[in-house]
């Protein structure tokens, strides 16, 4: 297998959508121009993967009439009016479909009410050498208890709930730090929340690379993970669980379908800091428990890992070329 990655570079448009098909022309433009790439290059594709839905590469392969093998599908909610318009003008597209990925059960339930199909079930992956050989920072292995969380500082990722429960922690005297890796715009809402309340050991670490977020990963005690909803999977789960980190997690369909209750970690009601404060204190308290549901973790990582998720990917493909073989 040969693969080639392609990608709409918005500034090479210039975008002046004052309509629907004054969109879909710019697009159209930009694939034929991709296409006149391809010719100059000798090289054309057998077949498609799209990797977001309503994805460009979509007019990209009907201009070439390619199959279309698979699409992926991550968004997970309520009603989205994206969706619902997009329903109306690529209906007819997404009949052309010739396989589909959905990365949960989750994320297939909130597609199928716009674009309905046969969807296959294919996570996403994590790296396993990556976080399972990171070495931790040592100044952070001082014997405090580490608090993990990853994420966008938004709303949805539900940091200011944890930061609650984190202050109810450290009012029963527990020895703990949080460290928060990301960035977003609740970032000075949620300095001030810790700065007003003088929540000792909190340390805002903003954006890190891949390597340093995984020695972050083995630096951590318990990883949490306090979302409110709308998580179609949560790759940040296999994260810590490749770094045989203990979960604590919203107990929500993106995230349950991955952690199984009371193994590689504990589920918590969203949005309700009292139990999640719960849920830390019982962990950072018993730190055999913490050692079994992080080995626990490890054990099931294997699953996600990209050999796997590639090989169901490539059997999709096979798939495709055979029913395509037959007609």
């Amino acid at each position: 297998w040969t693969v080639r990655l392609f990608g709409l570079v918005e500034e090479e448009l210039k975008l002046d959508w004052k309509t629907q098909d004054d969109m879909l022309q710019q697009r159209k433009q930009y694939w034929e121009k991709q296409q006149d790439n391809l010719e100059k290059n000798k090289w054309r594709p057998s077949r498609l993967h799209p990797l977001a839905f309503l994805c460009a590469t979509i007019g990209f392969g009907a201009i070439l009439h390619l199959p279309l093998v698979a699409w992926e599908f991550h968004a997970v909610g309520g009603f989205s009016p994206s969706y619902w318009v997009g329903k109306r003008f690529a209906g007819q597209l997404a009949a052309k479909l010739h396989g589909r990925i959905a990365v949960s059960g989750a994320a297939r339930h909130f597609i199928s009410r716009y674009f309905p199909g046969d969807y296959q079930i294919i996570p996403n992956g994590v790296d396993l050498a990556r976080f399972g050989a990171a070495q931790p920072y040592e100044e952070l292995r001082d014997g405090t208890v580490n608090i993990l969380f990853v994420g966008r500082l938004e709303e949805r990722k539900g940091l200011i709930h944890l930061l609650q429960a984190y202050h109810r922690l450290r009012k029963r005297h527990i020895d703990a730090r949080l460290l928060v890796v990301g960035s977003g715009p609740k970032l000075r809402e949620y300095r001030r929340y810790v700065g007003l309340r003088q929540i000792r050991d909190v340390e805002f670490l903003g954006r890190v690379s891949d390597d340093a977020k995984a020695r972050y990963f083995a630096s951590a005690d318990i990883f949490c993970a306090p979302a409110t909803g709308q998580e179609s999977f949560g790759i940040v789960l296999l994260e810590a669980m490749a770094a045989g980190v203990p979960i604590i997690a919203s107990d929500i369909h993106g995230y349950k379908n991955v952690v199984q209750r009371g193994v590689q970690g504990l589920l918590v009601e969203p949005r309700n800091h009292r139990a999640l404060a719960a849920a830390l204190y019982r962990l950072a308290h018993d730190p055999e428990l913490r050692h079994a549901m992080g080995e626990a973790g490890r054990a099931k990582a294997p699953e996600y890992s990209w050999d796997s998720v590639t090989e169901r990917v490539v059997e999709l493909y096979r798939d495709v070329i055979r029913q395509q073989a037959r007609r």
